[in-house]
């Protein structure tokens, strides 16, 4: 019972935060993940209300998104999922456009 008791714990508070390239303890991935995704339901709503009124909101929905994918990769957490979802190629299309700006 004990031992059940411990591998739920493990599974629900423990391996995701450790997983990844750069480990987490419970309180650090819980600040971050509630924050960034707190951030992107407000911003979703900004968005949707910039679908119908494109005057307003401009580029924020947009903009929140790209600080988000920053702040995932500079986590260190991601690389699996980024190579996963983003070629070379288009990392260095990204990067050749970054540098134009």
């Amino acid at each position: 019972m004990i031992g059940h008791l411990m591998h739920v714990h493990f599974k629900m508070f423990i391996e995701n935060p450790k997983s990844g390239n750069n480990p987490q303890g419970y309180c650090e991935h819980c600040s971050f993940s509630t924050w960034n995704s707190s951030k992107l339901i407000f911003f979703g709503l900004l968005g949707i209300i910039h679908g119908i009124l494109p005057c307003v909101f401009t580029f924020s929905t947009s903009s929140s998104v790209i600080r988000s994918f920053r702040a995932l990769v500079l986590s260190r957490r991601h690389g699996e999922e980024l190579r996963k979802y983003i070629s070379k190629e288009d990392i260095k299309k990204l990067t050749e456009q970054s540098q134009k700006h």
